[in-house]
């Protein structure tokens, strides 16, 4: 069983951050950044995400922050997986963005368009490409993110 503490997300929503232990070094800073990529939402992506995120019903934490994650592909680095109104980040992914801040809200918000799409199952190419549009039209630079992150998986 992993070891997990929770931190404040977005408390004015009930939203907290469950974090890995040892990912609990990036918690912070993937809250600020977070919570700018939640400023930067059209209010219609917000209520879409509220709306399908709370749809579930159950007690199962939404947000978590994971040391590392499974690739979707083998040799591939996985940075988010939105899957069924639950979101898994890469503390260590999201820390080959640490200078970048605008590549770290792009990814966040190109997971969060998976749920504004309301995309459940595994992954897809498909489903990869739709979750794009969305985020590219809130205003996030979503070519300079994909050109960033295809690289193998690990440093």
């Amino acid at each position: 069983m992993l070891s997990m503490s929770r931190w404040p997300l977005l408390p004015e929503l009930g939203y907290a951050l469950m974090v890995e232990g040892a990912a609990e070094g990036a918690a912070d800073r993937f809250g600020k950044v977070f919570r700018a990529t939640w400023s930067r939402l059209p209010d219609t992506a917000k209520k879409g995400l509220r709306t399908v995120c709370d749809s579930f019903g159950d007690d199962l934490p939404r947000f978590l922050l994971l040391n590392t994650l499974e690739p979707h592909r083998t040799g591939e680095a996985t940075f988010g997986v939105y899957n069924a109104g639950r979101f898994h980040f890469s503390a260590a992914e999201l820390q080959q963005l640490k200078n970048q801040n605008h590549l770290a809200e792009a990814l966040i918000a190109h997971e969060l368009a998976h749920c504004v799409l309301d995309h459940r199952g595994g992954y897809s190419d498909a489903n990869e490409k739709a979750a794009g549009a969305p985020a590219e039209s809130w205003g996030f630079p979503m070519k300079e993110l994909r050109a960033a992150i295809s690289r193998p998986a690990g440093p």
